[in-house]
C-alpha cells in the first residue's frame, strides 16, 4: 500500500516532474542510502526500507508515514493505511 499510494505500482510514475520512480522516494536525497545498502532505488523494497528507516527512528508506524509521505495535516491516507493494515493483520498474520 506505501509503493501503490504513490504511484498504483507504476515504476515510471512522475512525481512533481522532478523524478520517475514505483515508491516516490526523491533520488536525491535516498540513493546514497540506498546503495550503501544494495537496494534498487526504483523498487518497492526500496520504499519499504525508506519506511522502516523513519519506523526505527520515530517508534512510531503513524510518525514513520507521515515523515515518509511529508504529510503535516492532511493525514487521510495513514488512516487508509491503518485500517488496510488491521485486516491484513487480522486475516493473513494470525499466529
Amino acid at each position: 500500500m506505501l509503493c501503490f499510494s504513490e504511484s498504483e505500482l507504476n515504476y515510471e510514475a512522475n512525481h512533481q516532474g522532478l523524478y520517475t520512480n514505483v515508491c516516490g522516494n526523491n533520488p536525491r536525497y535516498w540513493d546514497k542510502f540506498l546503495s550503501e545498502r544494495g537496494i534498487e532505488s526504483n523498487s518497492i523494497l526500496a520504499g519499504y526500507t525508506i519506511y522502516l528507516h523513519f519506523l526505527d527512528k520515530t517508534g512510531s508506524r503513524e510518525k514513520a508515514l507521515k515523515k515518509y509521505k511529508g504529510i503535516k495535516d492532511n493525514v487521510w491516507i495513514i488512516h487508509k493505511y491503518q485500517r488496510v493494515y488491521k485486516e491484513i493483520e487480522k486475516k493473513h498474520l494470525k499466529d
